[in-house]
């Protein structure tokens, strides 16, 4: 609702999140990958924890990876209905997101900081 009324479609690309709710980050993660995207995700990595506007808000997120195969897919994914979610699984390639960043398609802080951390370790 917030990027709505920042005159903007209200939909977004970004990185799969979610809140907490009095449970470890990893714990989150994984769950919300499972819920959101449809993957049993196994080997989670943390790459860094980040305050998003510390000016304003004291909101911290814990940014993480994973790698995945077709494999660990368990659900067509899309989120909770009963929590609203309504989303749109989108696999593009790394050059093709970063391409996206650029064209500002993708515009999501801790999409953008992630993608740019895949750029600096990727191999």
């Amino acid at each position: 609702m917030p990027v709505y009324l920042r005159a903007h479609s209200g939909w977004l690309i970004e990185a799969c999140a979610g809140l907490l709710d009095d449970r470890r980050p990893d714990a989150a993660i994984l769950r919300e990958a499972r819920e959101e995207l449809g993957y049993e995700l196994k080997d989670i990595s943390r790459v860094l924890d980040v305050l998003m506007s510390p000016g304003s808000v004291n909101e911290q997120l814990a940014l993480f990876t994973a790698r995945y195969t077709p494999a660990d897919r368990v659900s067509s994914g899309g989120g909770a209905e009963d929590e609203g979610e309504d989303i749109e699984v989108l696999e593009v390639t790394l050059d093709d997101a970063m391409a996206m960043v650029k064209t500002g398609e993708i515009n999501d802080a801790k999409t953008v900081i992630l993608l740019q951390h895949l750029m600096l370790t990727a191999t």
